[in-house]
Parts: C-alpha cells; sequence; structure tokens
C-alpha cells in the first residue's frame, strides 16, 4: 500500500500486526515481563528455550518438597480460541545443592516443576496462587491482544 507523503514523495504504509501475549504482572498490576504465545506446543516443555522467567526477590522462598524456588516461568502457545499457557516454578534439579540460581551459569542447575496449566481466551487472567504456599505474593498471568 503506498501513502503520500506532503513533498509527493511516496511512503510505504506500516503494515500493523496483531499479537497474543501472556503478561506476567505482580497483584498490584505491576507488569513484570511478557511472552507472545507460541504457534504450536513446543515439543520438550523442560527444555524449550521459548519462555518468560521472573526471578523471586526472595531467596529463601521454598516449595511443599523443601527446594529453593528461584522463580516462575511461563510457556504458552495458541490452542483453538485461547491460549494454553504451562506456568511452572523453578526448582533445583536432582544432584546439586538445594541453593536460588538465577544467573545463566546457575540456572543449568534447575528443572522445571509444573503449577497447572490451563487455557485462557484474551482478556482472561490466572493466579499463581501456588505461590502464596512458598510464603510469595503471587504473580497473575494475563492473555492480552496487542496491536503493532
Amino acid at each position: 500500500m503506498m501513502a503520500c507523503a506532503t513533498l509527493g514523495i511516496p511512503v510505504l504504509a506500516q503494515d500493523t500486526r496483531e499479537y497474543v501475549m501472556v503478561e506476567i504482572k505482580q497483584v498490584d498490576g505491576k507488569l513484570r515481563g511478557g511472552y507472545q504465545a507460541r504457534d504450536e506446543k513446543p515439543e520438550d516443555l523442560e527444555r524449550t528455550s521459548s519462555v518468560n522467567m521472573q526471578f523471586l526477590q526472595r531467596r529463601d522462598a521454598k516449595d511443599e518438597k523443601g527446594r529453593i524456588v528461584s522463580g516462575i516461568g511461563v510457556v504458552a502457545w495458541l490452542e483453538g480460541d485461547g491460549v494454553r499457557v504451562w506456568p511452572f516454578s523453578i526448582v533445583p534439579r536432582e544432584g546439586v545443592p538445594n541453593a536460588f540460581y538465577a544467573s545463566p551459569q546457575g540456572i543449568v542447575n534447575t528443572r522445571r516443576e509444573p503449577l497447572g496449566e490451563s487455557v485462557l481466551k484474551v482478556g482472561e487472567t490466572r493466579r499463581l496462587t501456588e505461590m502464596q504456599q512458598w510464603g510469595v505474593e503471587p504473580f497473575v498471568l494475563e492473555v492480552v491482544r496487542i496491536t503493532r
């Protein structure tokens, strides 16, 4: 599509695109991060690099098994008219010290512990109430549509 500028110089009109995103927010609404939903489910949820991870401020939060929780992550993909959201906690893998791992070097010592998946439509939210068991205020996942 062409548009004309004031001086008669042709300018291409910008294409707009729509994206479906999963936003990670604090309960007060403050945005922590965002993640574009993939077109399809990854082959290996445990190893896919296409995730959004948010590390906790507290370094002593523990899950019900006594493992230190370094943060949470989200993998999401389009499914029907919604988005399947797969949140997980970031915990030490077996055979490594039970410690807080947040550096790129330390993250190899972790595994993803699923927090239960759900399908959300645009505008819907899921509060990660599991985080309350760790003594941490839960994050909220919200599916949004962004046009750029």
